[in-house]
């Protein structure tokens, strides 16, 4: 993310675009919950958020893909659903529930602002916490 490379430029636009860009994938799950189901695999790599006219990110738009993971929130959830640095720890015990996808929401969010590129797979691992400043 533009954030961690270039913190000091215009870093207060692309933090709020950070933000909202959560805020509105936050309201998409928030939407797969309430029709009780679960994604169990948010990643930056399962959501676009698209160009507006004026070349910015349109924050209030994103489109939410590889639906094949969503699970009802009644089903049993194989322990392998999602994936590594954003999966829930209770995803791999096999005891998912709708705050799996909240965990998978935040890791995202920590590694837009905080996992520089030189960690392993840019990544979240618990591992990583003594190498914050």
């Amino acid at each position: 993310m533009d954030v961690r490379k270039n913190p000091s430029q215009n870093s207060n636009f692309k933090l709020r675009d950070i933000l909202n860009t959560i805020y509105t994938l936050t309201d998409c799950i928030r939407a797969l919950h309430t029709a009780g189901l679960m994604h169990l695999d948010i990643k930056p790599s399962n959501f676009l958020v698209p160009f507006d006219s004026k070349n910015g990110i349109n924050t209030n738009s994103v489109s939410l893909f590889d639906i094949n993971t969503l699970y009802s929130v009644s089903s049993d959830v194989p322990r392998m659903a999602g994936t590594e640095g954003f999966r829930a720890p209770e995803v791999f015990r096999g005891k998912a529930d709708n705050r799996s996808d909240i965990y998978s929401n935040g890791a995202m969010l920590f590694n837009a602002l905080v996992i520089l590129d030189d960690s392993p797979d840019r990544i979240y691992r618990d591992d990583y916490y003594q190498d914050i400043d």
